[in-house]
């Protein structure tokens, strides 16, 4: 799922509720969300989102490779990846 389907489901699940929004009014609300979220996880910071799960950053460790090219034993970086973490609750619903 893309952000625009996450708008026009979202767009029509407010709909029913006859909560009335235009779509790019809901875009207007999600850019931000997503981009403070980026901000948040770019310094470090563990986002937690109650009843929904945790977003965390975790450093991977370099790692020797060999480079069949050179023929050179070399290592790859560090790297940042981000780690989600459902809500306990999460596999006990519904599908």
């Amino acid at each position: 799922m893309n952000k625009q389907q996450v708008i026009d489901k979202l767009h029509k699940h407010l709909s029913k509720q006859e909560i009335s929004y235009q779509k790019w009014e809901i875009a207007e609300i999600i850019n931000p969300f997503l981009s403070l979220i980026l901000e948040e996880l770019n310094s470090g910071n563990t986002i937690n989102l109650s009843q929904f799960g945790k977003f965390t950053v975790k450093t991977r460790k370099s790692r020797p490779y060999y480079n069949i090219n050179t023929g050179v034993m070399d290592s790859s970086p560090e790297k940042r990846t981000i780690a989600f973490s459902p809500h306990r609750d999460f596999s006990k619903r519904p599908r």
